[in-house]
């Protein structure tokens, strides 16, 4: 027998939805290409935290016509272990929006070393840009912090 969740319900057929059937499967957590550097952080910290993907846990990637994809985390209602764990990833996330910080400050790292390398071929794009390498480097900084 399931247990009742406090934040996570089984999958329903919604209307007008022609794509794969995941009845028995609960989604715990979506990531589509707009998503900011928390939800993708989030995303991969409840993965690694449900150890991955099995024979019970797995990402399913839909199409979007607005957003690309989704990419979506499910557990199958017959793995009371793995779905205890994400209802708990979910109620941190409640109260405190990151899961992994190190995970999120690496994304941060990594997309702001992205924007230093646009900014220094690309100057003319960032009129406002500050002179010097580390002032270039926390102005792209507070540009990824502020998407």
């Amino acid at each position: 027998m399931t247990p009742t969740f406090a934040h996570l319900n089984p999958w329903k057929r919604p209307d007008y939805y022609m794509g794969q059937d995941y009845t028995g499967y609960y989604p715990v957590y979506s990531r589509s290409r707009d998503s900011g550097l928390i939800d993708q952080s989030n995303f991969h910290a409840i993965l690694n935290r449900l150890g991955g993907e099995s024979e019970t846990v797995f990402v399913a990637r839909a199409t979007h016509w607005a957003c690309g994809y989704v990419d979506t985390i499910y557990i199958h209602e017959s793995d009371t272990e793995h779905l205890l764990v994400a209802d708990e990833l979910l109620e941190e996330i409640g109260k405190y929006p990151i899961l992994d910080e190190d995970d999120y400050d690496r994304m941060v790292h990594a997309e702001t070393v992205l924007l230093v390398e646009d900014i220094n071929t690309f100057p003319d794009h960032y009129p406002d840009k500050p002179d010097g390498e580390r002032d270039i480097y926390e102005y792209a900084h507070q540009l990824i912090l502020s998407r």
